[in-house]
């Protein structure tokens, strides 16, 4: 049980360390190398997910790193380098690295690689045992199940659209399940598709199973045409397209998607909500992936843990939440039930940060009263209650000019048990 490994071979320290954090963020552990030998040693040790790789490194080029995977497909892989020269990019495809960014890194872009780098992990962990389901009792979620339930009963192409993370490739897979026959499950990165495919291939090896058209709203217009050909329901295969949030339209209207590839994919159409729209699922959500993650222990979540979540953000969605799970498990160290602490820091900060919003104006003095008391060491808590109430009585015999028994009656307080403290007081 691991996080998604992501290598960085980068011998700028400053922007490793940016890098590092930028992919830790999303939910892979980073490890970052100045050089190509330590890279092929970390290979060596366990293959990662995702690579971001310099072009100019003290030991050679950043190609060379491929070399070492020979005939195997390397894992998504993004070329980072200082000069945006025509050459690099194009030794850069033709290698397999499918991004090539020019320092200063955009990190937004970044981030999408790594999110796609993601879902390729996703579905090598479900074709590896990891269960295909899907749970949710949230409202938002009933017209999600009659969807998926009518794209397995249709040989109608399905359009899946959501944000990143809302699980589109496990809703694929399911359909692919419940398919009539043993096809395979053709999944085809949209990003990656060259002008040249041949997608009858594809659906040769589909087998009459599924093709699953990832990112279908990054497919260059010129195979867009080739593809659209191919597309019709008695092309034997069923035709699974992963959008967008929004769909497909703005990129129709905007003339960035063909028209007739889009009437022909639509078919039927599941648009799955974000984790924050339902967050009533959290509990069978985390169930779920706990089961996956670790399937021969029974893990209890803290109310407060659970509770901390359900205060999250969620940007990233499923995705994220798999991933936070994932970490708490290997922070508990095998414990039986998860707890606040088990959480990766940020989320524990942004509790505490809202915990702090919303004192009220008396706690925030008083919490400024108690930094003066611990800078010198730890305070008896009797010195703190007496001072605070010297402090209360002053005040009180301010508000009152010094009248004691208008005090004690307004404040139906016996006026000896006044006069004593006052005394104690000094």
């Amino acid at each position: 049980m691991k996080l998604p490994k992501l290598l960085i071979v980068e011998d700028h320290r400053a922007l490793a360390l940016a890098l590092s954090a930028a992919g830790e963020r999303l939910g892979f552990s980073a490890i970052a190398v100045p050089n190509l030998a330590q890279a092929k040693k970390e290979i060596e040790r366990g293959e990662p997910q995702a690579i971001l790789l310099d072009l100019g490194l003290p030991d050679g080029k950043g190609f060379d790193l491929l070399d070492a995977y020979g005939d195997k497909t390397p894992p998504p892989t993004a070329m980072l380098t200082a000069h945006g020269e025509i050459d690099n990019a194009i030794i850069a495809k033709k290698s397999g690295i499918a991004e090539f960014f020019v320092k200063p890194v955009d990190f937004g872009e970044l981030e999408k690689f790594l999110h796609r780098a993601l879902d390729v992990a996703e579905e090598a962990e479900e074709s590896h045992g990891f269960s295909v389901s899907f749970v949710g009792n949230a409202p938002c979620m009933r017209p999600v199940f009659q969807q998926i339930a009518q794209a397995c009963a249709s040989q109608q192409p399905v359009m899946i659209c959501g944000a990143s993370g809302t699980g589109r490739s496990h809703v694929a897979r399911l359909i692919h399940q419940h398919l009539d026959g043993e096809g395979s499950c053709e999944v085809v990165s949209c990003a990656d598709i060259q002008g040249d495919t041949d997608w009858q291939e594809i659906i040769s090896r589909a087998k009459g199973g599924c093709v699953v058209l990832d990112n279908i709203d990054q497919l260059a217009l010129e195979s867009q045409v080739a593809l659209t050909d191919c597309v019709s329901v008695g092309s034997g295969v069923k035709w699974i397209s992963i959008a967008p949030e929004t769909g497909l339209r703005d990129a129709v209207q905007a003339h960035s998607f063909h028209p007739d590839l889009y009437y022909r994919l639509q078919g039927v159409e599941i648009n799955l909500p974000t984790l924050k729209e339902r967050l009533e699922d959290l509990p069978a959500l985390c169930s779920l992936f706990l089961a996956d993650i670790a399937p021969t222990k029974t893990i209890e979540l803290d109310k407060e843990f659970l509770s901390i979540l359900q205060s999250q953000t969620w940007k990233t969605n499923l995705r994220e939440l798999k991933n936070v799970m994932r970490y708490a498990v290997i922070s508990s160290n095998g414990r039986d039930k998860l707890l606040p602490e088990d959480l990766p820091e940020n989320y524990t900060a942004h509790v505490s940060e809202s915990s702090k919003k919303s004192r009220t104006p008396i706690q925030e003095a008083l919490e400024n009263w108690l930094q003066g008391w611990f800078e010198n060491g730890n305070p008896h808590y009797k010195d703190m209650h007496d001072a605070l109430e010297k402090d209360l009585l002053e005040l009180l015999l301010e508000r009152y000019e010094g009248n004691q028994a208008l005090m004690a009656r307004t404040l139906d307080m016996n006026r000896a048990t006044l006069r004593k403290k006052l005394k104690q007081q000094g």
